[in-house]
């Protein structure tokens, strides 16, 4: 098992080699890449490349946001994979896709498996890939943005199921930041507002918050109250509207 990053599973926080020895042990019992259901309860960022030594089978998995991202491509008849585009690029003709380049001019990033090369390709998030005799046999979702077993007939019951999930977040927030020092992006919408709510009732000091634009961003003004309400320290990257109009375009 190669991976990078961390998660939590069944309430254990794991990262590093600790990864690598749950995961032999779930691959241990029985594993086929159409029975490998554990990996929609990995909380948390990070990637894999599993390697199955006695069968020379391969399969590659992304987390639920692909916040790592990994890539593949078929060179000599042989998948190699990165996580760096470059160096695979370095090692194809580097053949620009045009499907590819007129949706990243459109839109500023090309969906799906796709990239702005033709022969390399990206994994999606909630996905794994599973090679066979260097071969792309099985690719699946292994999990859904969007829950299709919810009912508006009973609001109480999807705001306590909304509270349970936001105290579990926090709890595994506070594991992994706790003597951490922190670097939170502080907009004026609630995402952000509740993780700095979360990181200062889970007794997360060390944060430091930050936000950017212009000078006459509204952001600024609630970014600044809500970071002083959380005794958080609080900094203001500014940007000319020359300089903002850029980096949107």
């Amino acid at each position: 098992v190669y991976s990078t990053g961390s998660f939590h599973y069944k309430n254990k926080y794991y990262i590093n080699h600790n990864i690598g020895t749950l995961l032999t042990s779930l691959l241990n019992k029985n594993f086929t890449p159409h029975n490998f259901n554990h990996l929609k309860y990995f909380n948390g960022s990070w990637s894999l490349i599993i390697y199955l030594k006695k069968i020379d089978k391969m399969m590659i998995v992304a987390d639920r946001y692909r916040s790592i991202p990994l890539f593949y491509t078929n060179y000599n008849g042989k998948i190699e994979i990165s996580d760096d585009f470059n160096i695979l690029g370095e090692k194809t003709n580097n053949e620009i896709d045009e499907v590819s380049e007129l949706q990243f001019n459109l839109s500023g990033f090309v969906t799906g498996k796709n990239t702005l090369l033709k022969n390399i390709f990206q994994l999606k998030p909630s996905s794994y890939i599973y090679f066979e005799d260097n071969i792309h046999k099985i690719e699946k979702e292994y999990a859904e943005f969007f829950s299709k077993n919810f009912s508006l007939d009973n609001i109480k019951k999807l705001e306590s199921d909304l509270e349970k999930i936001i105290f579990n977040i926090k709890n595994r927030l506070k594991t992994v930041c706790t003597n951490k020092k922190i670097f939170l992006p502080l907009s004026g919408g609630n995402d952000s507002r509740l993780i700095a709510w979360m990181l200062k009732t889970s007794g997360i000091e060390n944060v430091i918050c930050y936000t950017y634009g212009v000078r006459d961003n509204p952001q600024k003004t609630i970014a600044k109250s809500i970071a002083k309400a959380m005794g958080f320290d609080w900094y203001f990257i500014e940007y000319s509207k020359q300089e903002w109009n850029k980096i949107l375009v």
